[in-house]
């Protein structure tokens, strides 16, 4: 798909970054009244997909391969929460 849109030119319609959240650029926040992730920055928008697409590493361990993996994540509210990036249901 890269190829299509950056070397033939086919016309695309970009999506937000919040249809796909990439973790390992930047860390989202969590929204403990809404209790979903949120971008990180005001207006502190609602991230629809998030996309491990590099990994979240700790203690030499993948969060893609290792469904344990919790990390620090920031709330709105202004606590810090040990939690996984990855979708529980």
């Amino acid at each position: 798909m890269n190829m299509s849109v950056y070397i033939d030119n086919v016309e695309t319609e970009f999506l937000p970054l919040n249809c796909n959240w990439i973790t390992s650029n930047l860390l989202p926040k969590f929204d403990e009244v809404n209790n979903t992730f949120v971008e990180p920055y005001l207006p502190n928008y609602k991230i629809g997909i998030m996309h491990l697409a590099a990994g979240i590493w700790k203690d030499n361990k993948d969060m893609r391969l290792n469904k344990e993996i919790e990390i620090d994540i920031k709330t709105l509210q202004g606590k810090i929460l040990n939690k996984s990036l990855r979708f529980i249901n």
